[in-house]
């Protein structure tokens, strides 16, 4: 004769609901210790007394891990082991045994695992919170289960994973950043920062005076290489490419042993672009030091009958030279004249007979004479080539040389006729 049974056996798990049909998945029972249990189906085995399941919505009931803890499920502990589909109860409330890791401690916050059906309180970031389960006795060092308590928990994503052994003012990886007592936080290695608003910054001792706008000059994606609004940072070889439409204006250039540079810009274009040595001459012109000084300056008159004066800057004993060159004889003159003033011309031109070429004249400057007119005949200028060159070899003062062909009645090209 078989005996009947009034209750439910929380500790016998059964394979079919013939066994149990008086039960329903999610029906609810409180034995006489006031311990609360729900009856599911595993959805996969259950190991042992301890181990934590997740419940869902259909009462399919599952060893929790980091893999399957989603937030709002029903947990319980299982007081039994559990084959698939076994049907039976979990204790949902009260005094019961909880599998958990290794030296896990006695009432704190316990989070699922990669372990299944193991709890933790190492806080991992990615963990889900097991909301409702403590331990009341600390586990030793070693896996197992541990006395605990249970009051209907629920898995919860809190972000406490951020916090939980959060030391205020010292940084600590996946850990949420929490200051000092002071305001201060440390031992941050490296930080990707996507805004940061901030009204004082100090590194070290010293306070970060630059805006964000000056900091932001910093933003280099490639070293050594120059960049509109960027600052100058040599590359790994000291090296570094200026932008190809930038602008340099520089102060005091020294070279490595200190020495610095005397010559102005405006001195090394003259002396090193050799892009322009040359410079033509087609109409009357007043010549300047940074135009025309250490250049080749060839008189093209287009016809060679109208008048082209050239009047050279005032001399200061600055070395400048100025090379005139005959390229298109002229009839109505090539006239060079020194500035209005002071200046004159000292030195010697040589002229010959253009036509034969055999009669040579050195024609010397007058103690006043301050203009030199090559008018493509009588006093030069007759073919092209002639030249005429004017160095600034003192204040008021011009040497001049050069070679002319001259014809008809020669004369001296030196003449006193500025005012």
């Amino acid at each position: 004769m078989s005996t009947a049974t009034i209750g439910a056996k929380v500790d016998g798990p059964v394979s079919s609901l013939t066994d149990g049909r008086s039960f329903g998945l999610g029906d609810r029972f409180t034995d006489k210790d006031g311990k609360e249990y729900v009856w599911i189906q595993a959805s996969g085995a259950i190991t042992a007394v301890g181990y934590v399941v997740i419940i869902d919505e259909t009462y399919q009931a599952a060893e929790v891990t980091t893999s399957n803890d989603a937030e709002g499920d029903l947990l319980g502990v299982a007081v039994a082991a559990f084959a698939d589909n076994d049907y039976g109860w979990v204790q949902v409330k009260g005094p019961c045994l909880v599998q958990v890791s290794a030296s896990c401690a006695a009432n704190v916050v316990l989070n699922t695992t990669a372990t299944a059906g193991q709890l933790d309180d190492d806080g991992g970031v990615t963990a889900l919170r097991a909301r409702g389960i403590y331990l009341t006795t600390s586990r030793g060092g070693s896996a197992g289960t541990a006395a605990g308590l249970v009051n209907w928990p629920i898995m919860v994503d809190d972000g406490t994973g951020y916090t939980d052994g959060v030391t205020p003012g010292t940084a600590a990886n996946n850990k949420a950043l929490v200051l000092g007592a002071s305001g201060e936080i440390s031992t941050i290695t490296t930080a990707t920062i996507t805004n940061l608003t901030t009204t004082a910054l100090t590194m070290g001792a010293t306070a970060v005076t630059a805006t964000g706008t000056e900091l932001n000059y910093l933003d280099i994606a490639t070293l050594g290489t120059g960049v509109a609004s960027k600052a100058v940072v040599l590359d790994a070889g000291d090296d570094y490419t200026w932008p190809a439409t930038g602008v340099l204006t520089t102060g005091v250039v020294n070279d490595v042993a200190g020495t610095g540079l005397a010559a102005t810009h405006a001195e090394i274009n003259r002396a090193a672009d050799l892009s322009a040595r040359i410079v033509v001459l087609t109409a009357t012109a007043a010549i300047t030091e940074v135009l025309h000084e250490g250049k080749t300056l060839v008189m093209r008159e287009a016809g060679g009958n109208a008048l082209c004066t050239f009047t050279l800057p005032a001399a200061t004993g600055g070395g400048g030279r100025y090379r005139f060159v005959v390229d298109e004889v002229n009839t109505s003159n090539y006239v060079i004249a020194a500035v209005a003033g002071a200046d004159v011309f000292r030195g010697v031109i040589m002229g010959n007979d253009g036509a034969a070429a055999t009669t040579a004249w050195r024609w010397i400057a007058g103690a006043t004479d301050d203009t030199v007119t090559l008018n493509g005949t009588t006093t030069g200028g007759v073919t092209r080539g002639d030249w005429v060159e004017f160095e600034d070899i003192a204040a008021d003062g011009w040497a001049v040389r050069g070679s002319i062909s001259q014809s008809g009645a020669e004369a001296t090209p030196f003449s006193d006729a500025v005012a």
